[in-house]
């Protein structure tokens, strides 16, 4: 046998109150009602238009993160280049001082 985990009150009195059925409650819709799946329906759909928007939110956020990480890495490359290009032209300026044996 289990115990239950709250013991049964020893008095009658309280026990009959502990057991008394509930009262009835009234219920939202009447059982023919049409308007009551009409309603949750609409809030299933307003639910899912802001969920699309969302959605939509989160994907232009992420298409401009995606641009933004593609300029950075234009930038970085343009600035590697001219880089490359300013110690490339160095190197051959003093190339040519070396060739002619100024320095």
């Amino acid at each position: 046998m289990t115990r239950s985990r709250c013991p049964r009150p020893s008095d009658p009195s309280l026990h009959s109150l502990t057991l008394s059925p509930r009262p009835n409650r009234k219920k939202r819709f009447p059982p023919r009602c049409v308007s009551a799946p009409l309603l949750h329906s609409s809030r299933d759909a307003a639910g899912e238009e802001e969920e699309k928007k969302e959605e939509e939110e989160e994907e232009e956020e992420e298409e401009e993160e995606e641009e933004e990480e593609e300029d950075e890495k234009k930038e970085e490359e343009e600035e590697e280049e001219v880089i490359a290009q300013m110690t490339s032209g160095n190197t051959t300026f003093l190339r040519h001082i070396l060739n002619q044996g100024k320095l």
